[in-house]
């Protein structure tokens, strides 16, 4: 067993697979929601959650964030 097993600490790799797991369980759960739920559930806190993910999660992230319209679209502009 390892030692962060024992002592319960959120490791980065530990993290990115109840993530993916919470998400792949449920097809109608955004990556957003499930960082969300993972975080109240284990108690991590949600600043503490950009260190534990990898560049491809992030790239998903921002995608669904635009898709929401929580993010501004890149070349979206008209000209001025």
């Amino acid at each position: 067993m390892n030692i962060s097993d024992e002592l319960d600490i959120m490791t980065p790799t530990k993290f990115r697979q109840m993530l993916e797991e919470r998400v792949l369980s449920d097809n109608n759960v955004s990556y957003m929601d499930a960082i969300v739920d993972i975080c109240e559930k284990t108690g991590l806190e949600i600043e503490s959650v950009p260190k534990m993910l990898s560049i491809k999660t992030k790239k998903i992230l921002r995608n669904e964030a635009t898709n929401l319209n929580m993010l501004k679209k890149k070349g979206a502009r008209l000209p001025v």
